[in-house]
């Protein structure tokens, strides 16, 4: 039976977001982890998916429940992409590794620019607006926009399931 969760402040039964998120009118809202938080309109609710070490070669996602905060121009702050360890702000892009849906067959990544991508129809000089990949790089991992080589739809959000392997 699913967890009924009552708000601290209405008391009234919180809705679920994402699994381990709750969330209530009145602008209260619960995760696992965490416990009672007051949100605020800076905040943003995603899935983010979070990489864990399987084998020497290869690493799976899982998805997860985050919290995030907008960010303005003036606060922009570094981000370190997980894989290559370069401010994703500031590379060209991430470093090439392949997808494999079973361990066997192997998949090249979507870079900026080349076809399938949502950036394809743009011109060389640009740049992805979530990681910051240059065209013809591929971009950095967890972005928003890469796109999956297996369905081409959202990577982040697909469902296929990968293992990554470095090249």
């Amino acid at each position: 039976m699913a967890e009924k969760r009552k708000c601290i402040n209405c008391g009234k039964a919180m809705k679920q977001q994402f699994v381990g998120l709750k969330h209530c009118k009145c602008g209260t809202g619960w995760q696992k982890g965490v416990g009672y938080f007051q949100r605020t309109d800076d905040m943003v609710f995603a899935l983010e998916r979070k990489a864990t070490q399987k084998g020497e070669n290869s690493v799976r996602t899982k998805q997860v429940p985050i919290v995030r905060y907008k960010e303005s121009d003036e606060s922009i702050k570094a981000r370190q992409c997980i894989t290559c360890k370069n401010d994703v702000l500031k590379s060209d892009g991430c470093k090439p590794f392949l997808y494999s849906t079973d361990g066997k067959k192997q998949y090249s990544r979507i870079k900026v620019g080349d076809a399938g991508d949502m950036y394809e129809s743009s011109g060389t000089d640009s740049r992805c607006t979530d990681c910051g990949a240059k065209h013809g790089h591929s971009h950095h991992f967890n972005c928003d926009c890469e796109c999956c080589p297996v369905c081409g739809g959202q990577l982040i959000t697909c469902g296929c399931s990968f293992f990554d392997t470095p090249n």
